[in-house]
Formats: C-alpha cells, structure tokens, sequence
C-alpha cells in the first residue's frame, strides 16, 4: 500500500541503546514503543550511521549518499547544491514540504534547506542552552494545521534532546534515581574551558552551566542523559498523539532516526562526546519504520541510515534512482552487504559482524569480530590477509564512486551563530 505522507523524525545524539531500554524497570521510551507495537512498525536492530557528527550524518539521510559522495565530510562543510536530495525530489512530484530543526549546526543558509518550502531553525530559550522539543512539535502542527486535505506532506523534524548539554526536565530526572547507574560514585575529571573533544574527561560545555552544574560524578551525566532520552521520548509522543488526532497516520509513512551516537562513560577514552572515532558507541542509531500495511517486528539485519532515501521512494510509490543512491530499499530481502562510515579522516567498514576501522589519517588499517568484542577493543590478530584483501578492495570501490558534490566551507559565522555553537560544544 502506497504512503500518502512522510514523517522524518530525527533526534541528535541518540544510540541505539537508549531505544526500547529499561532502567532499573523505568523504560525510557515507553511511547514510541507502544507506537509501534500498535502500528506494526519495523525496529531494525543494527542500523549505522553514516558519520558520528551531525552534517554529514543528517546529509547522509536527506541524500541517502556517502559523505565521500555528498561532499558533507564534517559540520564545516555546506549541503552542494549538486546532491539531490528527498525534499527536492518530494517537492517535485507534489508533496509540500517543510523542515523545523532545532541544531544550528543545520540552521538556513547550510543548504539543508534546499527543497523545503518551509525551513526553519527553532531558538534556544533560556536558561536551556539548545531548543527543546516541545517548541518544534508547536510550530509543525501549526504547519500542518495550515495545510489542505488533499495536498501531500512532507515534514521533518529534528531534535536535540539527547544533545549535550544533558538538561532533561526536572520530572523526568526524578523518575531516575542517581543509585539506578551505580551505587558508588563514578569519579571522573572535569576538562577546561574550550576543550569539547571528550578525551579522558567531561567536556567543559556539558558541566560548566549556572542552571544545571555538572559535578565529579560519572554516573550524573548518564542519568541525564537517559532522562534526555525519556523527554525526546515524550516530545515524540506529543506529536505522534497529534497526528493521530488530525487523522494522519494511518495513511503516512514514518521514520524514526538519529543522524549519530554519543560516547558516554570513557567509550574509547570518550566522555559525553562524539565526532571522535568510527566506533560503534557513536555510530550505532535507532532506526524505526512504520507504513502503511507494515507487519511489524524487529529485524537484526545491518541496515544504514542511507537506506531511508530509497525505502521511503518505494513506500511513497516513486521510481528507484540506484545512480543516486548508496542505500537499499529495505522492503526487500536485505542480503549479506557491507556498511560504511566515513567523516573527517575517520573510516569504517562493516560486514556482518566483521568490522574494519581507521582511526587516523593513514593510520593502521584495524578488523574486529564484533560478535565476541562488542566493544571493538581487540583487533583481530594476526589478521587474515585474504579478510583484510576484501575488505580493503570494498572500501576502495566506494572511493572511487563519481562524486556528486565537493567539500565546501560554511560562511563565517555571526557573534551569535558563534555563541549558539559554543554553547553546545561545536566551537573551541
């Protein structure tokens, strides 16, 4: 059955992990999963994201195109306007189109915005450093609320709730007892002023707040960032419930997605951070689909965020673009293939569970099984020559696919795009 709508919801900064998770018997987001339980959506359990910082990671979603490919290699870099995306190709067939985001990371003129109709950055109202959730769910349904019955809908969201700073409402923190992550404290150092990497401690942006001080405590910063991910939750709910209302839904196709993960408790050296290493903390997302007839379930396949294009082409009933499109649909059996992550000098490569990764520019090329080293700290040893040959073979056919777009650097910021960032640890 053909979808009429399509509702892209992207949250920022969101693992896989915090998906359908209890905590000490507090599930952390009970209304998405009562939504999809009731809606027949598809949880795919293993999904990646095409980089661990938010550029390229949301341009590998709206193009369905490798960073390599798009140009989008990190937040530095504008959206070329050469790299088709969904809200051009949507909007050209009828659709009306619209994007309210909460980073400014994606604020206008970043070339996000290409194709949209309506596309707008929401403020941070203070003291919060980051717009919150319920402030981009009013101004979508004011959107649709100002659209015709008959007309076609694209709408995206993104939100930053699980984004640091971690400042959760204060309910939802409660619900949460500190002693829920440990019954001791977890020491852990606090970093100066202007280091936001997250190497060997808590990145100053995260703790240094007059609103919501940050201590010594590891286990604090997890707490917040769990009840981060029961508000984003509740924001989900809010709109989903309004979609219901207006009686959408049963008719829409919806994704559910994060453009990266996060490193939480010294992942890898990292603390509350990411855009560091192609590891699985920052690279593994949620990635829910619910349709139209969908039958539900949960699926352990490995899937990519470039996936969403070509899966909502098909759900929307438009023709495949396999020149445009590193992704597959995932309606159809989805057979052993490879994924692929790359940002910055950062690659990764991952077949089933058979996983290369290079951490550095030209650095040691390194294989993990993850099935017996979920956490990717031992490399394969020896390696074998014969696994290392195809991977390496795979991994320079991508590098070798034509280049729909060339790296291109934003515009100098204003005063106030330069605090903006600041305040959520994207300028030193």
């Amino acid at each position: 059955m053909r979808a009429e709508h399509f509702f892209l919801l992207t949250a920022d900064t969101w693992r896989a992990d915090f998906l359908g998770r209890e905590i000490a018997g507090t599930p952390l987001t009970p209304q998405l999963d009562a939504f999809v339980a009731a809606r027949g959506g598809i949880v795919f359990e293993d999904n990646t994201s095409v980089a661990a910082m938010t550029s390229p990671g949301v341009a590998g979603i709206l193009s369905g195109l490798m960073p390599l490919r798009s140009g989008v290699m990190e937040n530095v870099h504008v959206l070329p306007t050469t790299v088709p995306t969904l809200s051009e190709l949507l909007g050209a067939h009828g659709f009306r189109t619209a994007a309210f985001v909460a980073n400014p990371v994606l604020r206008p003129g970043y070339g996000f915005e290409r194709g949209f109709e309506t596309y707008e950055l929401l403020p941070a109202e203070p003291p919060d450093r980051k717009a919150r959730g319920a402030a981009v769910v009013a101004r979508a349904l004011r959107w649709l609320d100002e659209r015709g019955p008959a007309e076609r809908l694209f709408l995206w969201l993104h939100f930053m709730e699980p984004h640091g700073p971690y400042e959760p409402p204060p309910d939802l923190l409660d619900a949460l007892p500190l002693t829920d992550f440990g019954v001791s404290p977890i020491p852990v150092a606090r970093l100066v002023v202007g280091d936001q990497v997250g190497r060997g401690g808590v990145p100053h942006y995260q703790w240094n707040s007059d609103a919501h001080p940050g201590g010594d405590d590891g286990r604090e910063y997890v707490r917040r960032y769990a009840a981060e991910v029961m508000a984003l939750d509740r924001v989900l709910g809010s709109f989903l419930a309004a979609l219901e209302t207006r009686g959408l839904l049963e008719t829409s196709l919806t994704v559910v997605a994060s453009d990266h993960g996060e490193a939480l408790l010294g992942d890898h050296g990292f603390f509350f951070s990411h855009a560091n290493y192609a590891t699985e903390d920052q690279l593994r997302t949620p990635l829910v689909i619910v349709h139209p007839g969908g039958r539900g379930g949960k699926r352990r396949t490995p899937t990519s965020n470039l996936d969403i294009a070509p899966t909502a082409r098909a759900l929307l009933g438009l023709p495949p673009d396999p020149e445009n499109q590193d992704g597959i649909d995932l309606l159809e059996p989805v057979a052993d293939r490879f994924v692929l992550a790359q940002f910055r000098d950062q690659r990764m490569l991952r077949r089933g569970a058979i996983k290369l990764r290079i951490d550095e520019p030209g650095g040691k090329q390194q294989l993990f099984d993850l099935s017996v080293d979920p956490d990717e700290r031992l490399p394969l040893a020896p390696a074998s020559p014969e696994l290392l040959r195809v991977f390496r073979d795979e991994m320079a056919r991508h590098q070798h696919l034509p280049r729909k777009g060339r790296p291109i650097d934003r515009f100098r910021m204003s005063d106030e795009e330069r605090r903006e960032l600041e305040a959520l640890g994207y300028v030193q």
